[in-house]
């Protein structure tokens, strides 16, 4: 429904098929998926960098949890702190790029 709205809004244009980027930073949904191979622009790097993405939301889940259930401070601060310098350590262990370092 692109051609209904693509001239609603200055941002709709990045809508177009022609702009979409397949190596994002977050996954794509199935039904983006399913989407994007019915129009021909899905491809084999495509899917193998979402499985990556994927891969990586479930350690990150792992993480959390393994995190959450081991007492972590109460004080906001400190939580966060430990927060991150605990995900920073677990996805090195797990051999992912924390992306950032803040501790």
């Amino acid at each position: 429904n692109f051609e209904h709205f693509k001239d609603a809004a200055p941002a709709a244009t990045g809508y177009a098929l022609e702009k979409q980027v397949m190596d994002w930073v977050v996954p794509f949904h199935d039904g983006a998926i399913r989407y994007y191979e019915e129009v021909g622009k899905w491809t084999d790097d495509a899917q193998a960098h979402n499985d990556e993405l994927i891969a990586r939301l479930n350690k990150m889940t792992e993480i959390w949890k393994s995190f959450t259930d081991g007492n972590p401070p109460s004080d906001a601060e400190k939580f966060k702190a430990a927060w991150m310098e605990y995900r920073y350590n677990e996805l090195q262990k797990a051999g992912l790029n924390p992306i950032w370092r803040e501790f």
